[in-house]
């Protein structure tokens, strides 16, 4: 996040995948980096399973306040999920992964 700080103008985003467990260590990162996370999904295999990857946005200089979306299912009873099913066919988070 050192390199990312360095490039991003103020108000520029970051965007990083990284291990639910080590989150702690991601957010600590951000912040000494002048890094501020804005929006945050875990993602999970399916229902039954702990989440699996931590997707989270941040800005540079930006203020206090994150946005938690709900969780993104990758598999629903075996298939891909309709979320799932939409970010292939749209190339992007449906607006439910959005702040209203």
């Amino acid at each position: 996040s050192k390199a990312a700080s360095r490039l991003l103008k103020h108000g520029g985003a970051f965007y990083v995948v990284y291990r639910p467990d080590r989150l702690d260590d991601l957010m600590l990162a951000l912040r000494q980096n002048s890094l501020a996370p804005k929006r945050m999904t875990l993602v999970y295999g399916d229902a039954q399973h702990d989440a699996c990857l931590v997707l989270v946005e941040a800005k540079k200089s930006g203020g206090a306040g994150i946005f938690v979306t709900k969780p993104l299912l990758i598999k629903d009873n075996g298939a891909d999920s309709a979320d799932m099913r939409y970010i292939y066919e749209n190339g992007e988070f449906h607006e439910r992964f959005r702040k209203k």
